[in-house]
């Protein structure tokens, strides 16, 4: 089995009195079990396309998680494999989500909310699943888009609506 996947499934801006300026995204990634998932694993960066240099970005963790940081991000939503389907509806579960939302349950859904951003701006975004050993060594990395120089690109609202 292959380390694993990412993808970035959703990209959406908006903007409201709590969080400001706003982009929602939603990624869909497994992972090779010989590997962990840290606070560190999964990371969107992300900056406007006028910015030179390093993107800013994000370490995506459950809503449960009591890790804290500069860069920690809690998720809107976390939804592990198969989660909440009981086992006999599990492939027409499946089929369902994959025909209907082009979701896969045998995946990790991770829905999360980046805010306070500028109006109308451009954002570049690319996201990261990195995976480690059991010492908690950095050894794979899997990004979306797979090419280095792509990126996806999300516009915030000019104006306050």
């Amino acid at each position: 089995m292959a380390a694993g996947n990412m993808a970035y499934i959703n990209i959406s801006t908006g903007y409201n009195s709590t969080d400001g300026y706003y982009i929602k995204g939603m990624l869909e990634f497994n992972y090779n079990p010989k590997y962990y998932l840290t606070k560190h694993s999964v990371r969107v960066y992300y900056r406007p396309i006028t910015q030179q240099g390093n993107a800013d970005y994000v370490d995506i963790v459950p809503p449960d998680s009591t890790e804290t940081g500069d860069h920690i991000l809690k998720a809107d939503i976390w939804q592990k494999p198969y989660d909440s389907i009981p086992k006999g509806t599990r492939s027409i579960a499946n089929m369902l989500s994959k025909t209907i939302f082009d979701l896969d349950c045998s995946d990790y859904i991770v829905t999360f909310t980046i805010k306070n951003l500028t109006a109308d701006t451009m954002y570049r975004t690319t996201a990261r699943l990195r995976l480690f050993n059991s010492k908690g060594s950095l050894k794979k990395t899997m990004r979306d888009p797979i090419d280095e120089d792509g990126a996806y690109y999300a516009k915030t609202d000019a104006v306050t609506p």
